[in-house]
């Protein structure tokens, strides 16, 4: 009896860590070395994007997948790594500028063209990219089939990986149609749930030992 109840609770927090609420985010690395003129970067830098998904997502209000015109996103690096060109937080496409000829780092939130209008404070510096913002006539920035959309673009030193613990912190919230926010959290279960689900699995060993 304690071992189905055991087991029963260790479903629970599966399906706790692997099916949350909300919306997903995962990083892609698109790019790798880079390098452009030294005037505009001495050094070699990587890109990354950060993606969003409605799918499976089961929105704390609302209990089913939508599309989403407003995000709210605040990204800060622990390390100063974000690599910035000027201070244009937003651009239509994922491309990197282009200063002098040659292609530059850059940190920025991309937009379907035309799509957004600027509704709060926006931050662009070496440690914090932040901005709240909505699309003109509700245009979708995550749209509900559950496609990978990048609505950020990130050019790091080479090496730095970005959802590394400690080096990168995401936070936010995802709006559709003006109703209440969604959170915006990871596609994959979090260390510590992972840590206990090792110890749950443990301990169930443990005692189907003991009882043989």
């Amino acid at each position: 009896m304690l071992r189905k109840i055991f087991f029963a609770g260790l479903a629970v927090l599966v399906t706790a860590t692997t099916s949350q609420a909300g919306v997903f985010y995962s990083w892609v690395k698109t790019a790798t070395d880079q390098t452009t003129n030294s005037l505009v970067y001495p050094g070699h830098f990587d890109t990354w994007e950060f993606q969003l998904s409605s799918q499976n997502a089961t929105p704390v209000q609302g209990g089913a997948a939508k599309n989403y015109d407003a995000l709210s996103l605040n990204f800060t690096s622990s390390t100063g790594a974000f690599l910035t060109t000027g201070s244009t937080t937003f651009k239509s496409g994922t491309a990197n500028p282009v200063v002098f000829g040659f292609t530059a780092p850059d940190c920025f939130i991309v937009l379907p063209a035309g799509a957004a209008q600027l509704a709060a404070t926006q931050v662009d510096t070496a440690n914090i990219l932040q901005s709240d913002y909505t699309t003109q006539g509700g245009l979708t920035l995550v749209p509900i089939t559950g496609v990978p959309t990048t609505v950020a673009a990130f050019s790091v030193p080479t090496g730095t990986t970005l959802g590394a613990a400690g080096i990168l912190f995401v936070a936010g919230g995802a709006v559709s149609q003006g109703g209440p926010s969604d959170p915006i959290l990871a596609a994959v279960p979090e260390p510590a749930a992972i840590a206990m689900i090792g110890l749950a699995v443990a301990g169930c060993l443990g005692y189907g030992r003991r009882r043989s």
